[in-house]
């Protein structure tokens, strides 16, 4: 705690829309949500606990050596990597998801809070197409190809986003996924 009530993420300079983005909810209701920045950077700072005070030094040796022997290279990536994993969960079809317990929920999902801010949700008719792993994979691979990571660099790295349910992306959705995206921008 920095100041007392308030957390490092509190001080972020974040903008009302990106802090109205829900990344996990009570299941129910929706009275009782977590921001989705919030679990973000819980996550990067588990990472941190684990490669500080859990993993082995002969494994964080091991990371390491993939980063020309950088220790801290690995550790800062291994936690960008823990912090984004649910990127893909700022999209408009996961915020407009329903909420599978939400009996007094207007429509069953939480849309109406980033809608509340000025945020364009909509709704969809599956809201699991594409699922928020397959979504954070392609948003991530493209903004590493955007700043100059080639496509199989940034490909390797966003699969870890993409396969962080356990089950690795399939090639051929992320290639709809990518017409898909494609064929809207043009538009």
């Amino acid at each position: 705690m920095t100041r007392a009530g308030y957390s490092s993420i509190d001080e972020l300079p974040l903008s009302a829309q990106a802090r109205s983005l829900w990344g996990k909810t009570d299941r129910d209701a929706g009275e009782q949500w977590l921001p989705l920045y919030v679990h973000m950077s819980d996550s990067a700072l588990v990472a941190k606990q684990i490669w500080d005070e859990w993993l082995p030094e002969g494994t964080r040796k091991i990371i390491a050596d993939e980063f020309d022997g950088d220790a801290v290279l690995a550790r800062k990536t291994t936690m960008f990597l823990a912090g984004i994993h649910d990127l893909g969960k700022a999209t408009p079809v996961f915020q407009s998801k329903p909420i599978t317990y939400a009996p007094n929920a207007a429509d069953g999902s939480m849309a109406w809070i980033p809608e509340k801010v000025g945020l364009i949700v909509g709704h969809f008719d599956n809201p699991n197409n594409p699922t928020h792993p397959l979504a954070g994979e392609f948003l991530l691979e493209r903004y590493l190809k955007s700043i100059g990571w080639s496509k199989n660099i940034a490909r390797s790295y966003a699969s870890i986003v993409g396969s962080h349910h356990g089950k690795p992306p399939i090639e051929r959705k992320l290639g709809e996924l990518e017409k898909s995206y494609l064929g809207a921008s043009k538009s």
